[in-house]
């Protein structure tokens, strides 16, 4: 039993660091999203305010620079998230090459256990 826990011992930390990685994903998506609706809400009330040319210009103005510090958000957001995708793909490979390396363990075990001659 205990050959059987220790091959999917490296099963089992794969399993939990996806389950991790992809509640840290939707958590991350779902501020997102709600990080955007408050925004687009923000800016739907700005432009309610329009009443002339010079708040038509003003407007613009503000959707100008709101465009620019999105731009640089969604930049930032991309950048944590490649982040967060190479240290997962780390710890995934290093969780891999575990399991390998004990199921290759259990099999250089088995070999030496039936080359053994019999007393």
């Amino acid at each position: 039993m205990k050959t059987i826990e220790e091959l999917l011992s490296p099963i089992e930390k794969l399993t939990e660091l996806n389950r991790v990685q992809i509640k840290k994903s939707m958590d991350a998506q779902q501020a997102s999203a709600k990080k955007y609706v408050s925004l687009a809400e923000e800016r739907f009330e700005a432009a309610k305010g329009i009443r002339d040319v010079v708040s038509f210009n003003a407007f613009i103005m503000d959707q100008v620079e709101f465009s620019r510090s999105s731009m640089e958000k969604m930049l930032l957001d991309s950048k944590a998230f490649l982040t967060e995708a190479k240290v997962y793909n780390e710890e995934m490979v290093k969780l891999i090459q575990e399991g390998n390396a004990v199921f290759k363990n259990k099999i250089n075990e088995i070999k030496a256990i039936k080359q053994k001659p019999s007393k």
